[in-house]
């Protein structure tokens, strides 16, 4: 059942979230911008997964390694993105989040909506540091880098007959976003930031006014459900190794 809208000078900003991962409805975007009268839309597109299978892509290709079907979703919404004035956060750039800045403005500038702005929150992506910490402590079985869940096994034991990581990234919290929004970013694409992090950015300058959240379901769009504020963010570094 769809919500009646509040007048806006009386309610909070309202976020409908668009996916869970790669692969969702590849249409809850567009649905989303049309009807599910929201100020801000975000997706969650990356997993270990996704984040090896983009780590081969740019290994292949270096211009590739971002989430191609948000790149689809956001062409196909865009027109009433830019009518409605709803802002996008999304972590789909996941190994090549300036990649996918260039591919989102290029695609903007073809629509003829020149003047949107575009931010890119970078950081997360560390394959080249880990991978230099690797190279320059073989001796020490990957210096020291232990596995989190088995005690006693270094990076080296846990990734037996692989030379160095494929990928490695660091998850980070919500501030670049914020800072990004403040600056007056219209779309912020991010790459392994923690799943809270397109939502909860959107706190740091609230009052005590509440706001809602969307999340769709494979046919329902208005699935309501209310956000603590004080939702804590993680940090933690994952390495993806391809044999």
């Amino acid at each position: 059942m769809r919500m009646p809208a509040a007048p806006s000078s009386q309610r909070g900003p309202r976020i409908g979230n668009v996916s869970g991962a790669t692969g969702d409805a590849p249409h809850a975007m567009l649905r989303m911008a049309q009807t599910g009268d929201v100020d801000i839309i975000t997706g969650d597109w990356l997993s270990e997964m996704n984040i090896a299978w983009n780590a081969i892509a740019k290994a292949d290709d270096p211009n590739l390694g971002y989430e191609v079907g948000f790149l689809d979703q956001l062409e196909e919404s865009i027109d009433v993105i830019v009518e409605k004035k709803i802002k996008v956060v999304t972590n789909a750039g996941a190994l090549n989040t300036e990649g996918l800045r260039d591919r989102v403005r290029e695609m903007c500038v073809r629509k003829g909506y020149g003047g949107v702005r575009i931010a890119a929150v970078l950081g997360d992506d560390v394959t080249r540091e880990v991978v230099e910490w690797v190279r320059g402590c073989e001796e020490e079985r990957g210096g020291g880098f232990a596995h989190l869940d088995c005690e006693g096994l270094g990076l080296a034991d846990w990734a037996e007959g692989v030379d160095e990581p494929a990928s490695a990234v660091a998850y980070i919290g919500a501030w670049g976003i914020v800072e990004a929004l403040k600056r007056g970013a219209d779309i912020v694409l991010c790459g392994r930031v923690t799943d809270a992090s397109p939502v909860v950015c959107m706190t740091q300058n609230l009052s005590d006014r509440p706001f809602l959240v969307f999340f769709p379901s494979s046919d329902i769009t208005d699935s309501v459900s209310k956000l603590d504020r004080r939702s804590s963010m993680v940090a933690r570094l994952e390495a993806g190794f391809v044999r």
